[in-house]
């Protein structure tokens, strides 16, 4: 079972957008601001549709809205593969086709809960090495894993049955109303203050709590598969622990509780304050990642013929290459019938996915698309084609309007890869991008990396040589002016071609500039528009494949 097909209306940046699921997994790559983010936080409405209202308190229709269109509800549906359909329009689930079965596949009741969904995002990851993870454990591993809420599941845990975990603790948030309830439950032997009487019966209670919590930890969370994560799958050379204070009443003569801290040690090593005071960003990361991904294993149902889900939204940033290397390899190796959607920023990421589909033979399981922004709305497209071949399909039914759209798109489609490319920045508007490219002012970096790699070859071929040092740093410096001849060749050219196709833009390529023009010239310039886009096209391969 997986969805082949998201639709959302009035939801964040989107107006309307459609996607398909052609495949079996799909990559999304998009700058910050280019409406990524808002189709996962659309999927994690669905799937935690419960969770958002009564757990986060969040009116979904309110807080996602589309400010633009105030007016008008948002509305999110999904079809899936078997014929099932699922809507929200507002608040309000309109249709669900979905009954959700516990582990044990007893039927718990109508609701948008489905036994294999998980959700992640660097937000979320983050919340797993706060500095008390008691903390990540009450707001949000209860939010994403259900199974933590209790642990009354069999006989010798008689005495947890009437435990919450969302609930431990709270009683002692007023500790005034709960000495009261005490006191009425409760008769004070003759010989004990009713101080004393009362801050023993606390400490029971706060006893009893610390022990189910301590029950939880050791039973509920998966400590020797997340270590087995970091080390066998992760390739690091550290393990983490939980260091536990229990929670109690302060030493001192009014009743003030202190709830327990939970810490997470790595090798076993004690450390005060916030984790990321000691330790760096990208061993946090993985410690968490591998904290979410063996909870999700350990609670998968194993029943066959269910919706599986991965989605991740740049869930790995401040990790080096390598790393992610081996996160993504974890991802194909222990996801592998899971329906995946991963959405990135990282360029650098999205390639490096697309070649891990091919060491593992998935090439035809994923597909994968890009978004950019087209009038001031989010664009998405499939990678590795254009708009193109749908214009020309269309100047020859003799639709201009349609045609002029979609060659406009290509060409903001293929400044948005140059930007990538380029390595411009961050998102910017088109007319940025272009004025960057015309300028020359910031010549770009094309693949840095190689350039770095063909220079040291040429260096330990040039010592290596027989030839007298002034003849090495001659060669050397020969090598240099070549590579700095052949990029401004290939920088020129692209000026060029970029002018050309910015003229086009203003006119052809601009909706709003036809209104009185002869349909004759019209269609000559439709047509001189996709032989330029195709030589910009032809020039942008050029700088992917053959470029330093």
């Amino acid at each position: 079972m997986k969805i082949n097909n998201l639709a959302v209306k009035y939801f964040k940046a989107y107006e309307y957008i459609s996607l398909d699921f052609k495949q079996d997994n799909c990559l999304i790559y998009g700058e910050n601001g280019t409406g990524k983010s808002s189709l996962y936080e659309a999927l994690h409405s669905v799937f935690y549709y419960d969770n958002i209202k009564n757990i986060s308190k969040i009116d979904i229709n309110e807080y996602y809205k589309n400010r633009n269109y105030k007016n008008k509800d948002i509305e999110i549906s999904l079809d899936f593969d078997n014929g099932e359909k699922f809507n929200i329009i507002g608040n309000k689930i309109e249709k669900n086709d979905f009954i959700y079965y516990n582990k044990d596949g007893r039927k718990i009741g109508d609701k948008v809960i489905f036994p294999n969904f998980y959700f992640a995002n660097e937000k979320i990851l983050d919340r797993f090495v706060k500095e008390n993870f008691y903390i990540t454990l009450k707001d949000t591993l209860l939010f994403y894993f259900i199974e933590l809420s209790s642990i009354a599941s069999s006989a010798n845990e008689e005495e947890f049955k009437h435990y919450r975990t969302n609930s431990i603790f709270n009683d002692f948030k007023d500790i005034e109303s709960f000495k009261k309830r005490l006191i009425d439950r409760n008769k004070k032997p003759e010989n004990e203050t009713e101080y004393a009487f009362i801050r023993r019966l606390i400490n029971q209670e706060i006893s009893k709590q610390n022990k189910y919590l301590k029950f939880l930890f050791d039973h509920k969370i998966p400590l020797k598969e997340i270590n087995e994560i970091i080390k066998d799958k992760f390739k690091e050379k550290f393990t983490i622990s939980f260091d536990f204070e229990e929670a109690r009443l302060e030493y001192e003569a009014d009743l003030k509780f202190i709830e327990p801290v939970i810490k997470i040690k790595i090798d076993d090593i004690s450390s005060n304050g916030k984790l990321y005071h000691h330790f760096n960003e990208a061993k946090l990361k993985i410690i968490s990642v591998a904290i979410f991904f063996a909870l999700a294993k350990k609670y998968e149902t194993k029943k066959t013929g269910g919706l599986k889900l991965l989605v991740l939204d740049d869930f790995l940033s401040s990790l080096d290459m390598a790393n992610r290397k081996y996160i993504m390899q974890y991802i194909f190796d222990e996801f592998r019938d899971y329906q995946k959607i991963i959405l990135t920023h990282n360029i650098h990421f999205f390639n490096l996915i697309i070649k891990l589909t091919s060491l593992n033979n998935e090439n035809n399981k994923w597909e994968f698309k890009k978004t950019f922004i087209f009038n001031n709305k989010p664009e998405m497209y499939s990678y590795k084609t254009n708009y193109i071949q749908r214009a020309q399909d269309e100047l020859k039914n003799g639709n201009l309007d349609t045609t002029a759209n979609l060659l406009r798109k290509e060409f903001e489609r293929i400044c948005a890869e140059f930007e990538e490319l380029l390595q411009i920045g961050k998102k910017e508007e088109l007319k940025h991008i272009i004025d960057k490219i015309k300028s020359g002012s910031e010549v770009p970096l094309y693949k840095a990396y190689q350039f770095l790699n063909n220079f040291i070859d040429t260096c330990k071929q040039t010592i290596k040589s027989d030839k007298s040092s002034d003849e090495k740093i001659s060669q050397i410096e020969k090598f240099l002016n070549s590579i700095n001849k052949s990029t401004l060749k290939l920088y020129n050219n692209l000026q060029k071609d970029i002018s050309e196709n910015e003229f086009l833009k203003n006119t052809i390529l601009n909706p709003s500039s036809h209104y009185d023009i002869e349909t004759e010239i019209y269609q000559k310039e439709c047509e001189d528009a996709i032989i330029q886009l195709e030589k910009l096209n032809k020039k942008l391969e050029s700088i992917k494949g053959n470029h330093i």
